[in-house]
């Protein structure tokens, strides 16, 4: 149990039986659910998604991108609002992080600590198969108010999670109005075309179907990435490039999009179609580059979210 701020916590793992006491500031203890996923347990054939089939556009919640570094202050208080505040129920999910498989979640839930949440939970399994079988995690979500996607590698993520119950709760929160935020991995995770690595030429894989109509990359101008979101782009010319500083945050509303934080975002839009791939995740090619439209969004900055074009018409 959270002490002083945090009150009632939860942690789902689907692992052996691990308990852990930690103090950062106030006690906390960690203890992992063993789950053998039982007959009882799983998921009806129903909850088991493609991307394609959870890919509705329409949201009545709030999406937070941000871009690593320290998270400003200003950035998560926003958050904290938008998640229900005292009265929400915050989900963090760690699985980014190679940390996350040895058990270790103490400092994911500590960096919410000042926040009084209603609950605070962990939600984190070893492999796909307990994310599609296992109903935990979608009840998990089912009740949260808020979510955060902690940074690390977005490709543990879309291993684990993309097509998943996991992946349409995740949906369904920004449907009913609830927020979803992650950092670094947890935003580059959020679109549906995904940069999974690379440098000036990029990796592209599927992520999450949040934005349908983007491709997301962080810690932008800190490691020099312009180059190679345009080739993304200039791959996926129909999508918008979203480039997002560290300590840097964008939230996408129903309405209006903003900026918060000390960076900026940077956004592209391929004006003309250098050649036709066949598909969305395709290779990737930096001869639209000079035929790219560019924004940059800063601090206070707002956008309409029709004008961002980040979801699929």
């Amino acid at each position: 149990m959270f002490q002083r701020t945090l009150g009632k916590a939860a942690l789902f793992a689907c692992s052996t039986v691990l308990s852990a006491s930690c103090t950062y500031g106030q006690e906390v203890n960690l203890v992992a659910l063993k789950n053998t996923i039982s007959p009882s347990s799983r998921v009806q054939p129903k909850h088991v998604f493609d991307s394609e089939s959870i890919a509705s556009d329409s949201q009545n919640g709030t999406l937070l991108l941000c871009g690593g570094g320290l998270i400003p202050k200003t950035v998560r208080d926003r958050f904290y609002k938008a998640g229900k505040q005292q009265k929400g129920s915050l989900v963090v999910i760690p699985t980014a992080s190679e940390s996350s498989d040895r058990g270790e979640f103490a400092r994911f839930i500590d960096y919410w600590a000042e926040y009084p949440w209603a609950n605070v939970s962990i939600l984190h399994v070893e492999n796909r198969q307990v994310a599609i079988q296992d109903k935990q995690p979608l009840q998990l979500l089912e009740n949260a108010t808020a979510v955060w996607i902690a940074g690390g590698d977005q490709s543990r993520l879309s291993d684990r999670y993309a097509g998943t119950p996991v992946e349409m709760g995740l949906k369904s929160l920004i449907q009913r109005g609830g927020i979803v935020g992650g950092t670094s991995a947890g935003a580059a995770i959020a679109s549906s075309t995904m940069i999974s690595g690379g440098y000036v030429e990029p990796k592209l894989g599927h992520g999450f179907s949040m934005l349908t109509n983007a491709i997301v990359d962080q810690h932008f101008s800190q490691k020099g990435r312009s180059t190679r979101l345009r080739s993304a782009i200039g791959a996926n010319p129909s999508r918008t490039g979203i480039g997002i500083d560290e300590s840097t945050g964008l939230f996408i509303s129903p309405k209006k999009s903003f900026v918060v934080g000390e960076g900026t975002v940077f956004v592209y839009k391929a004006n003309c179609t250098p050649f036709d791939s066949g598909t969305e995740v395709s290779r990737p090619s930096t001869d639209a580059e000079s035929t790219m439209d560019t924004q940059q969004l800063q601090n206070g900055d707002e956008i309409e979210t029709l004008d961002l074009d980040v979801f699929a018409k």
